[in-house]
């Protein structure tokens, strides 16, 4: 494991269970009102909790917090193997 997919990895693990949820699905390009479908919140809360998890990830986009979340993935779909 690399020392970004370890950062990425505890980093998102600091996140709360929501912040991980709209995280997760950031990551498989949701828009914020599918996230909020899927989750049954506003998009409002949805762009509270993105602005959250960048904040936390240090990320400057979207793109930027997906990119850390695929690089926490991809470190647990590994280990498990």
């Amino acid at each position: 494991m690399t020392p970004q997919e370890q950062s990425a990895r505890e980093n998102v693990h600091r996140l709360s269970r929501r912040e991980q949820e709209v995280l997760d699905l950031l990551s498989h390009g949701m828009t914020n009102r599918e996230i909020a479908s899927d989750l049954l919140i506003s998009p409002d809360t949805v762009k509270d909790h993105v602005r959250a998890v960048r904040s936390k990830l240090g990320a400057r986009t979207r793109v930027h917090a997906a990119q850390i979340a695929w690089l926490a993935r991809d470190t647990t779909v590994r280990n498990a193997a």
